[in-house]
């Protein structure tokens, strides 16, 4: 699917989205339905689907929250790994869409997540994503998308979130 994207090939992402869909949902895989759901959001919003894409990352969410950690190593790290490429796709979004206060609240829910399983490297990696996302909107709000008391309210937001995230990181997460 990521191929096709890097091609720009987004009807033919979308196709092999939806076949992966259905191979989870036959199998009753929650992790593998929160995969297929981010890459069909990643094709929708490259085709503008807007809606679609908040949609399915919404999903995606959802099969996130419902899996139950088994114990095993394997499930926490990839259980990890959806739930923070979900969340930081949900803040991409939202910064896409100009709905900058609710992308600072998705990041925040990226700090926050269970990195369980996670190696420092990769929890390094998300602490760097969600610190691009804050500049991202950071140089969005700039753009006369926010009130002024919004725009205040997500700058001061942030900069509590950059400050709890660098800790976060330097604990070695959650």
């Amino acid at each position: 699917n990521a191929c096709y994207r890097k091609k720009g090939q987004m009807s033919q992402a979308l196709e092999h989205g939806q076949q992966q869909l259905a191979i989870a949902q036959t199998l009753n895989l929650q992790l593998g339905q929160a995969h297929a759901k981010n890459s069909i959001a990643l094709a929708l919003t490259e085709l503008g689907d807007m809606e679609g894409c908040r949609r399915n990352l919404d999903e995606a969410l959802q099969h996130c929250r419902v899996v139950v950690p088994a114990g095993r190593e394997i499930v926490q790290q990839q259980l990890a790994l959806f739930l923070c490429t979900t969340l930081a796709n949900l803040a991409d979004h939202s910064v896409k869409v100009g709905q900058f206060q609710e992308a600072m609240r998705w990041v925040r829910d990226l700090q926050n997540a269970d990195k369980c399983g996670l190696s420092a490297s990769s929890i390094d990696v998300w602490a760097a994503r969600a610190l691009s996302i804050r500049d991202s909107i950071h140089k969005n709000v700039g753009a006369d998308h926010m009130h002024k008391d919004d725009e205040a309210a997500c700058v001061s937001e942030s900069n509590e979130s950059l400050h709890a995230l660098a800790e976060t990181s330097r604990a070695g997460g959650n």
